[in-house]
């Protein structure tokens, strides 16, 4: 007899290996390297704009709906391992749009990460510049200072 565990899944379909296709919902890097997330992720940046740019919950659900369309048209399952045996289901619909949901969240939370990133590091290389610019004036001015000097006790 199966167990299925219906916090995970509402199928007893137990799946041994996932497809290519697939989307694992975990952590780890068996999730992490699947074939399936990283296409998975390029698609979700994809659409990432779209996600964004809705303006209520109902606006990104629809957007979710969308990608979990997708993905199952392309052959593609959400699914979630069972941690008694180790096998995979595939999991409901709410739950595939909150994977996908939750993908986007942190999709925007490393963007914003590398934009700051980012704004760090041209605000570093900005006041390194000027530091330098300061230094090369400073050291400019005492040459000029000094050749004076020297050219006046001539």
């Amino acid at each position: 007899m199966t167990d299925c565990s219906p916090t995970i899944t509402t199928s007893c379909i137990a799946i041994t290996v996932p497809k290519e296709f697939d989307i694992l919902i975990g952590r780890g890097r068996s999730a992490i390297h699947h074939n399936g997330n990283r296409r998975f992720r390029i698609f979700l940046q994809r659409y990432l704009p779209r996600y964004v740019s809705a303006k209520s919950t109902t606006d990104r659900d629809q957007v979710a709906n969308f990608i979990v369309s997708v993905i199952h048209e392309a052959g593609g399952r959400f699914l979630k391992q069972d941690p008694k045996t180790q096998k995979w289901h595939p999991v409901d619909a709410a739950m595939s749009r909150q994977k996908v949901r939750s993908s986007f969240d942190e999709l925007m939370v490393l963007q914003e990460r590398d934009r700051r990133t980012a704004t760090t590091a041209s605000v570093n290389a900005t006041r390194a510049t000027s530091a330098s610019s300061l230094s090369l004036r400073a050291s400019s001015s005492s040459l000029r200072a000094s050749s004076s000097s020297s050219s006046s006790s001539l």
